[in-house]
């Protein structure tokens, strides 16, 4: 999967930021690499984990405990990348994962954005929305429209939402 990830997200991250080089690596506890290694270092580690599983009621290795780190030209966002390229890193994934499902698919999925404009800058902002019409139903929260691109605005359902309610319904006609 992550095989198939890296296929899309380096072009995504380069669609909105302008900058080459994103991909994800997988990290696990376990070599993944080799089937037979990878069976012997489970059960080693599930041996070597066993009272403290036990005694704490959940287990510490396993796939649930394996993690993805995004880098940009061999470095690790986590460490040197700033918020802003790790939400644009963040934002490649999910339209990378989107391409992944249609390509299996044949279906879009729905995509859901809560407050992604808060790091990006103007220019960013535009080229994600741009990213996003090519036919994928889209849900997104913001607390300020005024730098949206106003195209996006006239061809949106925009709903105020006040204290968990529908307040009002904009018409942008």
């Amino acid at each position: 999967f992550v095989k198939k990830l890296n296929e899309f997200i380096g072009d995504k991250y380069y669609l909105i930021s302008g900058d080459d080089g994103l991909f994800i690596k997988y990290i696990s506890d376990i070599d993944i690499n080799n089937k037979d290694i990878m069976k012997t270092n489970m059960l080693e580690k599930i041996n070597e984990y066993k009272n403290r599983d036990i005694l704490y009621g959940s287990t510490n290795i396993g796939p649930h405990k394996d993690n993805f780190m995004f880098y940009l030209n061999d470095n690790n966002l986590s460490m040197y990348g700033s918020q802003g390229q790790l939400k644009m890193s963040i934002l490649a994934l999910k339209l990378a994962e989107i391409d992944v499902f249609n390509n299996i698919t044949g279906e879009s999925p729905i995509l859901l954005l809560d407050d992604i404009f808060s790091e990006l800058d103007i220019e960013k902002r535009n080229k994600l929305i741009n990213l996003i019409q090519n036919g994928v139903q889209t849900i997104m929260t913001t607390t300020d429209l005024s730098e949206i691109d106003e195209n996006l605005i006239k061809i949106a359902n925009i709903y105020v939402i006040e204290n968990g309610k529908v307040i009002e319904k904009i018409d942008n006609n």
